[in-house]
Formats: C-alpha cells, sequence, structure tokens
C-alpha cells in the first residue's frame, strides 16, 4: 500500500504561500485511488471465498502502477511549479481568488435632444391701415408681393429691399416680411413706396416695425366724467402722461392709453384704470416699470401694475 501514498512535498520556499491544491489531490484519491481499492478488496474477497476460482492475476494492478506514479510525479511537479511562480501572499491570493465575472459595462446616456435649428428671422414691419375691410376686398398677397418689389426696384434708395411675403392680420393690418439690414430699413424703404399700394379700400395709417410689445396697467387715474364733460379721451390721457412723466416719455407707445372699463359706465369723480402698450423686444421695460408710479391730473398715487385680460362675461340671450 505504500505505493499509493504521495512522495514528500519539497519544503516550501521562504516567505512563499502553498496554493489550494488539495482540491485537486482530494479529486484524485476519490476518483482513482479509492475505487481501485474497493475492487482490490472485491477481488480478495472472493478469492477467500471460492478457493477453487482462480487468483485473479496481478497483472492488472501492474498496469495501473505506473499510471499511478506517473499522475502522481505530474501533481508534484505541479506544486513545485506553483510554488516557484509564487512571490507574495497577495500571488497566492490571486491564484486561489474565485473567478468572478467582469463587471457589467456603465449604462449608456440617453441621447441628448438636438438643440432647436435657429432660424433665420428676417426684418419685418406692420403696415397700419385705417378701419377693418372686408378680406374679400383686399388684394391679394402675390399682387401686393409684386407691386411693393417693383417700386422698390425702381427707387434709388432702396434697390438691396426685397418683400418675401405678406400677411394680413385680424385689424387689417399688413405684415411685411423682407430681406432688409435692419427693421428699421424695412420701414423707411416702405414708407418710400407705400403710395404703390395706397388705395380707396386700402388706406395706411402708419408703418412700424414689428417688434415685442409690452402691455401695462395704470391705476387711480380720475377719469375726468363731469356732468357737462365726458371722461379723458385716449389722446388727453397720452398728453398729460407725457407732460409729467419722463419715464412714460422714453417709451415708444404703440397704444394710447385707453379705460379698461366703459367710459359710459363712470360716474362723477371717478378714478379707474387705463392701460397701454409700447414697444419691449425682451421685456425689460415692463419689468423695471411694474410697481412704479406716474402722476396723473394731480394724482401722485397712479401706480403701474402688470396687464391681466379682463374676464368676457357671458351674455344674457
Amino acid at each position: 500500500m505504500a505505493l499509493f501514498f504521495r512522495p514528500p512535498l519539497p519544503p516550501p520556499a521562504p516567505n512563499s504561500f502553498v496554493p489550494p491544491d488539495v482540491d485537486t489531490i482530494n479529486y484524485f484519491e476519490r476518483t482513482v485511488i479509492r475505487p481501485l481499492q474497493i475492487n482490490l478488496r472485491v477481488d480478495n474477497l472472493n478469492t477467500n471465498n471460492n478457493p477453487t476460482t482462480p487468483q485473479p492475476s496481478s497483472q492488472p494492478a501492474a498496469d495501473v502502477i505506473p499510471t499511478l506514479v506517473a499522475m502522481e510525479a505530474n501533481i508534484t511537479n505541479l506544486q513545485v511549479e506553483t510554488l516557484a511562480s509564487l512571490k507574495s501572499y497577495a500571488d497566492a491570493a490571486k491564484v486561489s481568488a474565485p473567478i468572478t465575472p467582469p463587471p457589467p459595462p456603465p449604462p449608456s446616456k440617453p441621447p441628448q435632444p438636438k438643440p432647436p435649428l435657429k432660424r433665420n428671422l428676417l426684418p419685418q414691419a406692420v403696415i397700419q391701415t385705417k378701419g377693418k375691410t372686408d378680406p374679400k376686398s383686399l388684394p391679394s398677397f402675390v399682387d401686393l408681393v409684386t407691386t411693393l418689389n417693383k417700386s422698390l426696384h425702381e427707387h434709388p434708395k432702396h434697390l438691396h429691399v426685397r418683400v418675401v411675403g405678406v400677411k394680413w392680420t385680424a385689424a387689417s393690418n399688413l405684415v411685411v416680411r423682407a430681406q432688409a439690414p435692419s427693421p428699421s430699413a424695412l420701414v423707411n424703404a416702405l414708407k418710400a413706396v407705400q403710395a404703390s399700394i395706397t388705395s380707396n379700400l386700402l388706406i395706411i395709417k402708419d408703418i412700424i416695425p414689428n417688434t415685442r410689445w409690452s402691455r401695462v396697467t395704470l391705476s387711480h387715474v380720475f377719469t375726468g366724467k363731469e356732468p357737462d364733460s365726458p371722461a379723458y379721451s385716449p389722446e388727453a390721457l397720452h398728453e398729460e402722461l407725457s407732460t409729467h412723466n419722463p419715464n412714460y416719455t422714453s417709451l415708444i407707445i404703440r397704444q394710447y392709453p385707453s379705460w379698461i372699463r366703459n367710459p359710459k359706465n363712470f360716474t362723477n369723480g371717478q378714478t379707474s384704470s387705463i392701460s397701454f402698450a409700447f414697444e419691449d423686444p425682451d421685456g425689460t421695460c415692463a419689468q423695471r416699470l411694474i410697481g412704479t408710479s406716474l402722476t396723473a391730473f394731480g394724482n401722485l398715487r397712479c401706480t403701474l401694475k402688470a396687464w391681466v385680460s379682463p374676464k368676457k362675461t357671458a351674455q344674457k340671450p
């Protein structure tokens, strides 16, 4: 039975770590040596119980022994090579550590939305007309663009201006978009050729740049309502505010002050609120004015507030 024992292992090197090769050796003993021992015991038992049975030849054992010796030698060589390759406990830990799966890839970033494309906004101007006109009687877009471009091409100072398109608003005003250096240059060019599109049905009141407007409310304004006089008109309100308020004068007024409530319902000596609109491309003018006060008809408590559209009351049938 001494043949089945492993030869002694060489002494470990200094500061070395013996790798966990016990599992390999146990597997070899469990799958090769122990079944062979059991077979030999069974053969001996059969021989003792049945003397007439010829003893099994020892040839099988002689065939197996060299194989076992060679396998033991391979295991020993493997241990020696492993010990020689290890230089520290860290190396031994790497050898004995279980294989861990690679970490999952980091989650992919969601696709970033593309920034909106900046449109090439051409200068625009508004041709304000007097009164509302029947849309059916207004000139067509093609006729207006053709007439304006022809007049601009014939004008010596505005050859570089070319109208691209037009559209009518609900108030019968004409919005014109054109290739021009600036909105003010477009306004000057349209004023120079406005006679070409003026007719009995299209009476031009003013031509202004199509810029953003802001609207504010001014409270506690005397209405001027008396038994023998009506409430102040928009022109009178505008003149009063322009005379006594530099902040109001610095604004480009686009809609004169007007009463929010119906002036016919005012009582004598009453105060009420008015609203007016002015050019405010970035909205900063309105933010600066809201909360301040203006003087109107001797009243210093007229306060500017943000515009709120009045609620429409349902009419009785």
